[in-house]
């Protein structure tokens, strides 16, 4: 990549707990590591508790050089923990706390207002605005970056931690958004509308003067959709898939920095599709790419 753009997750940074083994995750906080490895100048903006928990995810991510000036270490909340537990299909189910955890209270202040006027993509979604305050702060972070900043709302609904409100003013909020087919049609119901997936996207496209619109289908392949062209790619077929934790979150990563580099379409969805298969076969959201799988 030839210029380090500068890009940032916000939202959630948390423990994934699947039995004695516990990862690194959060939807933000994988968008913001693979972004990390593809060149980007990449910033974390979330909230930790001063924890044992909270100091192993700040030390992870000082170690590979992600900025994380803008997270907030809050003394009287706990680091966010998950319970996660893989079905037959390798797919996650999650149990997520929702009393005391930290990044339910990310603090808006002049440092993350300074940091997003300087962004060239950013990156939320919806679990992060389950509490006012974080839900309020992340809105003014946005509404803090340039106007040429690429916003895109990643939607990753979770259990119950999310509503018609939510959903819709963070596509107003949005230039940009990520989607799978369950998530397709929770949109499409509260727009009630109807008909084939590449008919949905084009009219959520154009309702919502998007830039970019990814709709991911697993292992059946993604759509994205960028002004009047419509790439659909299918991914390699995996011969062990470990975990699909984090592969959607990569997959949004190489969109993103794809877009930034001004990528052909099809070319960012097979770079997209081939890392984000790779992340499947790993026992981690957030596993280092080989380098000969990138595509500068």
């Amino acid at each position: 990549m030839s210029k380090a753009f500068k890009v940032a997750g916000i939202g959630e940074v948390l423990w994934d707990i699947n039995g004695d083994v516990k990862k690194i995750g959060g939807a933000p906080a994988n968008f913001t590591f693979h972004c990390k490895n593809l060149g980007a100048d990449a910033f974390l903006i979330s909230s930790l508790g001063n924890d044992k928990l909270g100091l192993q995810i700040i030390d992870f991510f000082k170690n590979r050089k992600i900025n994380i000036s803008a997270i907030d270490i809050n003394k009287d909340k706990s680091t966010g923990i998950v319970n996660v537990n893989l079905n037959h299909l390798k797919n996650a189910q999650y149990k997520i706390k929702d009393d005391n955890i930290a990044w339910d209270y990310i603090i808006f202040d002049d440092n993350k207002s300074k940091i997003a006027s300087s962004l060239d993509a950013i990156c939320f979604g919806t679990l992060a605005q389950r509490n006012s305050i974080s839900k309020e702060s992340i809105h003014k972070i946005l509404k803090s970056v340039k106007k040429d900043c690429l916003i895109m709302f990643d939607m990753n609904l979770r259990q119950h931690y999310h509503n018609k409100e939510i959903i819709l003013s963070s596509i107003e909020l949005a230039n940009s958004i990520k989607i799978n087919e369950e998530e397709l049609n929770v949109i499409s119901n509260i727009l009630k509308i109807s008909g084939s997936k590449k008919e949905l996207i084009k009219t959520i496209y154009k309702k919502f003067n998007l830039r970019l619109l990814i709709l991911t289908c697993g292992g059946n392949g993604a759509y994205i959709l960028r002004n009047n062209e419509l790439s659909f790619k299918k991914p390699p077929k995996i011969k062990n898939i470990i975990s699909t934790v984090g592969a959607g979150d990569c997959f949004t990563s190489v969109v993103v920095m794809g877009y930034l580099n001004n990528n052909s379409l099809d070319e960012i969805n097979e770079q997209a599709n081939l890392l984000a298969s790779f992340v499947c076969t790993q026992n981690s959201a957030v596993p280092e790419i080989p380098k000969e799988l990138i595509i500068n």
